[in-house]
Parts: structure tokens; C-alpha cells; sequence
């Protein structure tokens, strides 16, 4: 890929789960890249790409229609082509394109494509290290690694609530509305996997964002009616009161090498909400290589997000094809307890 001579952009093409690497190449290449990574969920190419181009798609499954047709499009413009995906439908397509692919092994056939971040990451880092698009080597990859060994230590299943972040953090969480907001490049990617992996380890809504424009916008949100109704009131009529739409809990996320104005406006966004009486958990990261201030906080937000749900009596392993056959790949058997089996496509 590298003796083809560096594209003019790339183009991290992902659908659900799988979306999550593109996040971690363009937190990793930073503003400083020489060239821009963009990140695209289908299912059209944007009109600008062409030959000049590298397409990445990424599937856990191979077998998702957004990846599917990107593929297909752009080998039909002239682009390069690489594909990260497991042997099938995806990787076919990726070579008649006359792409290279890049052979993903799921551990098992069960494993949702959102649980192999770092599967997917890996050899997407690798092309990007090739293409001088991200920098470091195999040391980045020793040190992430070693965070996250670490992390699964002080922050697993076996360490008990209390003195575990990860559970505590997931009892605040499911317990409330999360406004996750985090700081320019491995903060706002930390913000975007927190809350998907929220929704579909946990069924949590949430409102994600990205310093500075998050503060700037949704400041207001903070400073709600969020207080509690009187119980003192012995006449209150509870029955006819609307449900309770859940407090927020203010998440921020952000590393030392975040510019001042977005510390600046998280410290104020921080202060506003404690003044109006909503909690807040900050989680920053250290110094070091992007991937290592990634994985830093990616760790113990993904463990939270699966006690979160486990918490909430919700299976984090489940799908949204349990709720609807269409959001499941085609061409398959998805299986509901409620509903039997359902043919798609």
C-alpha cells in the first residue's frame, strides 16, 4: 500500500460497531496530519472521491449493506481500495475492486463487531503508520496494550463496587441522562465510542459532543429545570405528574494535550453544572502517544457501559435486530425469543 505513494485522503468507511476505528486512525493522525482522514457511514461515497483516493471499509461481519455498496462504488470511481473484514460478501467485493484485503478474524462467530475495537484498530493503525499519516510503531502498540492489561486489573469484573471506577461510574450512568463531552481529537472520539457503547451494551440515550462547540451550545442544557419536585406537598397529584425524564450527569473527557480553550470551557462547563447541582465525572489522560491516551480512557468507559446494562437487567451481548429483523445484516436468520425466527432480504 505504502509503494503506491501516499493518497490524497482516506476514507474510513464503517457501519455501526465497526464505525469505531475510523475514530481511532483520525484521533491518532490529529490536526497535523498531512492529509485528511474522513470518516463515512454510508451508504453513498461524498462526490469529491475518485482515484486519488483510499477507501478503508471496515466490518466485523462483512456483511453490512452500507460497507457493502462503498466498496462496490468505490471501485467503481477508480479508488483505492483496502478492506478490513472478515473472509465473505465484504472482502469479494473488495477484490473485484482490486483492492487488498486485510484478513479480520472475529475470537468466535457471536462477537458484535463493537467488542473488537482494537481488533479492527490495530491493522488500521498499521496503514496509517505506513502511509506517515500516524506516528510511533510496534512500541505504541506495546504501551496501548499495557494500559488496557492494567485497566482490566483495577477496573474488571472481579474488583468489587466501591473500589472499582468502572462500576461506579456505570451506576451514575444508568441512573441518569449523560451529556459526554469531550475535548478536541482523543476526548471527542473517547465521547462519540462512550456513547454508542452506551446505547447498545446498555439501551442508554445520551447526548455526545465535542469541545469547544458543545459547551457553547448545549450550556443551557446544565442550567435546566432539573430540580426535584416537592414532596412536601401532600396534595401533589403523583399519578397525573409526567414521568421523571432523568437528571443529567455531566461526563468529560480530555488529555494534557488539549488546547487551553477547550480546559478552559470544560472548567466552566464543570462549574456551571455543579452550581446547578448536577454531578459530574472527569476522566483525563495522560501524556504519550494518542493510542495510549485512547486506550487510557476507552478501557474503563467500555467496562462501564456493559455494567451499565448488566446493572439495568439488559443483556450488553444483545442486538437491534432482536427489536427488528431490518436492522440486522441480510440475507440471515436473526432470532428473537418473542417474534421466532425472521428471514431478512
Amino acid at each position: 500500500i505504502a509503494a503506491a505513494g501516499r493518497p490524497r485522503s482516506i476514507l474510513v468507511a464503517g457501519a455501526g460497531g465497526s464505525s469505531a476505528a475510523g475514530d481511532v486512525l483520525a484521533a491518532c493522525a490529529g490536526v497535523g496530519s498531512p492529509i485528511p482522514v474522513v470518516l463515512s457511514g454510508g451508504p453513498g461515497l461524498p462526490g469529491w472521491v475518485g482515484s486519488l483516493d483510499l477507501v478503508v471499509v471496515i466490518s466485523g461481519s462483512g456483511t453490512s449493506e452500507e460497507t457493502l455498496s462503498l466498496a462496490e462504488e468505490a471501485g467503481r470511481r477508480g479508488s483505492q481500495v483496502v478492506g478490513i473484514t472478515p473472509p465473505g460478501q465484504l472482502a469479494d467485493r473488495v477484490l473485484r475492486a482490486r483492492g487488498i484485503h486485510l484478513v479480520l478474524r472475529p475470537p468466535t462467530a457471536s462477537v458484535r463487531a463493537r467488542a473488537m475495537l482494537w481488533r479492527m484498530a490495530a491493522p488500521l493503525l498499521l496503514l496509517g503508520q505506513s502511509l506517515a499519516v500516524v506516528d510511533g510503531g510496534q512500541e505504541v502498540f506495546d504501551e496501548a496494550a499495557d494500559v488496557l492489561d492494567d485497566l482490566a486489573l483495577t477496573a474488571g469484573p472481579g474488583v468489587p463496587l466501591g473500589n472499582n471506577p468502572a462500576k461506579d461510574l456505570a451506576l451514575v450512568l444508568a441512573a441518569s441522562l449523560p451529556l459526554i463531552w469531550g475535548t478536541p481529537g482523543v476526548g471527542a472520539a473517547s465521547a462519540r465510542r462512550l456513547g454508542r457503547q452506551l446505547a447498545e451494551n446498555a439501551g442508554l440515550p445520551s447526548s455526545v459532543g465535542a469541545l469547544p462547540e458543545a459547551v457553547r451550545t448545549h450550556a443551557r442544557v446544565l442550567a435546566g429545570s432539573w430540580s426535584d419536585p416537592d414532596d412536601e406537598d401532600l396534595f401533589r397529584d403523583r399519578v397525573a405528574e409526567p414521568a421523571d425524564r432523568g437528571r443529567p450527569h455531566l461526563v468529560l473527557l480530555g488529555d494534557e494535550a488539549a488546547d487551553p480553550l477547550s480546559r478552559q470551557l470544560a472548567d466552566a462547563a464543570a462549574a456551571i453544572a455543579v452550581s446547578q447541582g448536577i454531578s459530574v465525572t472527569r476522566r483525563t489522560a495522560g501524556g504519550g502517544h494518542p493510542l495510549v491516551r485512547f486506550a487510557e480512557l476507552v478501557a474503563e468507559l467500555d467496562l462501564a457501559s456493559v455494567y451499565a446494562g448488566i446493572a439495568l437487567g439488559i443483556d450488553p451481548a444483545g442486538t437491534a435486530a432482536s427489536l427488528d429483523v431490518r436492522l440486522g445484516p441480510p440475507g440471515r436468520l436473526q432470532h428473537d425469543p418473542r417474534l421466532g425466527e425472521q428471514e431478512v432480504g
